[in-house]
């Protein structure tokens, strides 16, 4: 999954240094539905979004998959990957899985997860304490402080399908490009993990130090890549 020298059709192009160069005229080509991950909302994408030159527009997980519009490159961070593939991966023409997983608890046949009690543990002390799991869990990942919290019930729910969600097969069955973008330092998604998410799709991560929030701590360099592989979807 080597980065291109491209951007969107008729959006300028990646420079040499990585970054994004905006074409005059304002934005043209491919939509990209970005999904943000667990207990977060758009705001985690909100730098990466001002670097994009193709237009973009966030859904959040929960609402109705037929609001992705068809031909989009679907961009998930965390759930938001899991979630684009369970609902809208017939839509798209390629998928972005930014600290992402097909599957997150461990399995046998799977045993790089994340241990499924992990997860019972955070369910359980959601149901009265949901303030305090996502702060505890936000301080696991290295996220920043005071970024807005998704609305209470997509709290529960979310963690349910972190539970229980297994799109290997999915994943594995997918007929269009897919770029897996992946932290070797991630508090949440082992290096193991994110290999093993890529190799269903029949590739390997692109690397980029900044923890389990790579829109947050590497925006630009998310928005570079999200960029050139629009360019070849």
């Amino acid at each position: 999954m080597a980065m291109i020298a491209d951007n969107c059709p008729g959006r300028g192009g990646v420079a040499r240094d990585g970054s994004v160069r905006r074409a005059p005229g304002g934005p043209v080509g491919p939509d990209l539905a970005l999904v943000p991950g667990w207990s977060f909302d758009g705001a985690v994408f909100a730098a990466m979004r001002d670097a994009l030159p193709c237009p973009a527009r966030v859904f959040a997980p929960g609402e109705d998959a037929a609001a992705v519009p068809a031909g989009a490159i679907g961009v998930g961070h965390s759930l938001g990957g899991l979630w684009l593939l369970r609902h809208a991966a017939g839509r798209l023409r390629g998928l972005v899985l930014i600290n992402g997983f097909a599957r997150l608890t461990a399995a046998v046949d799977w045993p790089d997860g994340v241990a499924p009690r992990v997860l019972a543990r955070m369910r359980a002390r959601c149901a009265t304490e949901p303030e305090a799991v996502v702060a505890a869990f936000r301080a696991r990942i290295g996220a920043p402080e005071g970024l807005p919290v998704a609305e209470a019930g997509r709290l529960a729910a979310g963690l349910a399908e972190l539970a229980t969600w297994d799109m290997r097969a999915e994943l594995a069955r997918l007929r269009v490009p897919v770029l897996c973008l992946a932290a070797p330092d991630d508090g949440l998604v082992s290096v193991a993990l994110s290999r093993a998410t890529a190799a269903l799709a029949g590739g390997a991560p692109d690397w980029q130090a900044g923890g389990h929030c790579l829109p947050l701590s590497a925006p630009h360099w998310c928005a570079a890549r999200i960029a050139a592989f629009a360019a070849r979807a």
